[in-house]
């Protein structure tokens, strides 16, 4: 009886050291060491540690006050606006406003206020830049915020930042399971809005007590949404797919922008930006997008060819502009491109 116990507990503390090896491996591999659940941060983007709060124009946008600790371990400031801050008290001026709209990669995850490209561009400009970028958007939903911006600021520049993927959260009624707007395109081949959907989300279901406990090792939570995704993240990490008429969409929504900033005299860019590992990713369907745009009314900085450059120069400079969305560094780079850009027109 005694050398079955002992046996038993010889078992266990095998396994359990196997599970603190692997969890630790996992762990140097990432370079994540927060003691975070993943699971519950990944459930929504209302349970996540990202500063969001429910928008019934957008679906969700930024929650203003101060956020010590967002899903990156950065601290963010959101102004009263819906904005975020860029690490300085913001003077406007309004003959010199540059509005900058987009994703994550405009908003500037995994770095601190002042190290977005909107923030760089400010410091390098002299220019009053506000950063309207929201994580998680898509096209049409930074094309909405852009409007609304700029009714509100009445700014002389204006920038749409978006990378490939962006092009196809346009065709999604949900993401992350959180409602947002999106447009399709009607028999007259006309777009519209659709956004009776959009309404507040019910409270989410909790964690069970096992995916709980799991759900605080990293190892534990990549290898269960590989083999088991479906019991894994019931109850959220919802997306929901209603046409496939992304490039279309995004078309004729940048020729909407072309007739909305000539009405307004507005300077107006598209930026295009990328994936580390994802230079060459949907290029046809960038292109094809981004020939829908006047070149009379919206001006270009598509960074493939500048970042293929410099990852052809030197391969570990160009990665240094990255750390899964951009380094400050890298995010110094686009403004700097930008910058060029701007004073070039």
């Amino acid at each position: 009886m005694r050398s079955a116990l002992v046996n038993t507990l010889l078992v266990i503390c095998s396994v359990l050291f196997a599970f603190f090896l692997l969890e630790l491996g996992t762990r140097v591999l990432r370079g994540e060491w927060d003691l975070d659940n993943f699971l519950e941060l990944k459930m929504d983007l209302f349970r996540g540690a990202y500063p969001s709060e429910f928008d019934e124009s957008l679906g969700w946008s930024l929650k203003p006050g101060r956020h010590p600790k967002n899903i990156w371990d950065k601290t963010v400031h959101v102004l009263d606006d819906q904005t975020r801050s860029n690490g300085r008290a913001r003077q406007l001026d309004k003959h010199s406003i540059v509005l900058a709209v987009g994703d994550s990669f405009t908003f500037g995850d995994q770095v601190d206020d002042f190290e977005s490209w909107p923030a760089h561009l400010e410091e390098m400009s002299g220019m009053t830049v506000i950063n309207g970028g929201v994580f998680g958007y898509g096209i049409d939903q930074a094309y909405i915020r852009m409007r609304l911006l700029a009714d509100r600021y009445n700014p002389s520049i204006v920038v749409l930042s978006f990378i490939p993927d962006d092009i196809y959260r346009s065709e999604l009624s949900f993401r992350t399971a959180v409602p947002k707007p999106y447009f399709d395109i009607d028999v007259d081949g006309e777009l519209m809005l659709v956004a009776d959907h959009v309404m507040p989300p019910s409270e989410p279901k909790q964690l069970d007590p096992l995916r709980n406990a799991l759900g605080y090792s990293l190892f534990a939570y990549r290898l269960l949404k590989s083999v088991a995704p479906v019991w894994w993240l019931q109850g959220g990490d919802k997306s929901v797919r209603v046409h496939e008429n992304g490039p279309e969409v995004v078309c004729k929504l940048f020729q909407q922008m072309g007739r909305f900033v000539e009405d307004r005299g507005i300077d107006a860019y598209i930026l295009v930006q990328y994936e580390m590992k994802k230079l060459d990713q949907d290029k046809e369907v960038v292109d094809k997008v981004l020939s829908c745009v006047d070149p009379n009314s919206i001006n270009v900085v598509d960074l493939r060819s500048p970042f293929s450059e410099l990852a052809e120069k030197d391969r570990k400079d160009y990665e240094s502009l990255f750390i899964g969305h951009m380094s400050s560094k890298g995010n110094r780079f686009v403004a700097s491109e930008l910058k060029q850009a701007i004073r070039n027109n």
